[in-house]
């Protein structure tokens, strides 16, 4: 335990308003800068935990039984290293946006595992954004910097799919904070849930039925493990059943993301995903032990198929490109989270589970998740409050 500054205060409070803005950027004019807020946030944080307080992270990372997930990298970077030159890609050989990202991972640890009010309050600071966010495209006051692209609604020139995943997160959170209340708010709390219909009419005018969907099985879950009394589960799942009901038929008219979900009953095919994983598995079984690291993924991918398309699938990218080592390393790291998940759901906190199950699906369908910050902000924030309370024998 440790007395946070006012440094790290302000880094902290930064970071995670940036988080809500994905790729935004009111400091640089280049369109193809793909470096939002958050990456920017990230970088000062790390900087203000490395000057202020170098040797207790250091400790901390030495210590930690997630370390490995810097192996992980060292072999992820060697496969781009054996593949050698690619004539289709210029990406430098060390991912430095993935570097960043894990060690984000063990900074935010580090510090929500010391500082359970920071945890919350850095997770309150982001889903308030996020509605505040919302509330201003609700109203208009975003349509000019509000686009639709083939029928999918997105803010800031940012991904659909990425932007989505965030409004969700703050979705299911709200719920969090009026029930679990854990910053011990009064009454005014409830006022949260009038913002969950905007949060809800975003993520379907972005026409991402696999946010959708998480998004609607995250809150299952959530009341299905709550200890809430079998009556008011009964009568919650009446509500959600009857809202579901009466936005049936404006979900219809929103002709994007309906045709994209019967494409998918119909086809089987989750966007096109399938023949993209299918070539990638490929790729992996020719190159099993290293794969061809990031920059012979896009070269095998043009040589042999004559295209290049992300993944949308975190771990059949880790196994093309980094092989079944990396992949192992990696899957390593994800079973350490959800295991001390599952011990704090046995104490009847099913958030951290929730939490990392909703990020993993999305990351399971999402291009570029590899350096997502908010999938690594989202494990170590589900990591650190199971640790939390498995240490307190919390019991909420």
């Amino acid at each position: 335990m440790f007395k946070i500054s006012w440094i790290e205060k302000l880094s902290f409070i930064f970071f995670s308003i940036s988080l809500a803005f994905g790729v935004f950027n009111p400091f640089s004019n280049n369109s193809e800068d793909i470096n939002g807020l958050s990456y920017y946030a990230t970088i000062i944080l790390i900087l203000a935990g490395a000057v202020i307080r170098p040797t207790q992270i250091i400790s901390f990372i030495i210590k930690s039984n997630i370390k490995y997930l810097l192996l992980f990298f060292i072999f992820f970077t060697t496969s781009t290293l054996i593949y050698g030159n690619a004539h289709f890609s210029n990406k430098p050989i060390i991912n430095i946006k993935l570097l960043a990202n894990l060690v984000l991972f063990f900074y935010l640890v580090f510090y929500f595992t010391n500082d359970y009010k920071l945890l919350i309050n850095s997770l309150f600071i982001y889903t308030i954004t996020t509605i505040g966010l919302m509330s201003l495209w609700y109203i208009g006051i975003f349509d000019n910097v509000s686009f639709v692209s083939k029928g999918r609604l997105t803010l800031f020139g940012d991904n659909a799919n990425s932007i989505s995943t965030r409004v969700a997160i703050a979705a299911i959170f709200i719920p969090y904070f009026v029930y679990k209340n854990p910053l011990w708010f009064k009454k005014w709390r409830y006022t949260l849930l009038v913002f969950l219909p905007i949060l809800l009419l975003f993520v379907i005018k972005s026409g991402s039925r696999g946010t959708f969907i998480s998004l609607i099985f995250s809150l299952l879950v959530m009341l299905y493990y709550s200890n809430i009394s079998s009556y008011w589960k009964i009568s919650i799942f009446g509500l959600l059943a009857t809202f579901s009901i009466l936005i049936f038929p404006y979900m219809q008219q929103q002709e994007v993301i309906m045709s994209r979900m019967q494409e998918t009953l119909a086809e089987g095919d989750i966007g096109g995903r399938v023949s993209i994983w299918v070539d990638s598995l490929t790729i992996f079984m020719q190159n099993p032990l290293f794969g061809v690291g990031e920059n012979g993924f896009i070269d095998e991918m043009y040589i042999q198929f004559r295209y290049y398309k992300d993944t949308h699938n975190l771990f059949i990218y880790l196994l093309a490109s980094g092989g079944i080592i990396s992949f192992i390393l990696y899957l390593n790291f994800i079973l350490k989270i959800l295991r001390a998940n599952l011990l704090a759901l046995q104490k009847n906190d099913s958030m951290p589970f929730v939490i990392s199950i909703f990020i993993l699906l999305v990351a399971a369908k999402t291009g570029g998740a590899i350096t997502y910050i908010i999938l690594y902000y989202l494990l170590a924030w589900s990591y650190s409050l199971s640790i939390h309370n498995i240490n307190q024998r919390i019991i909420n």
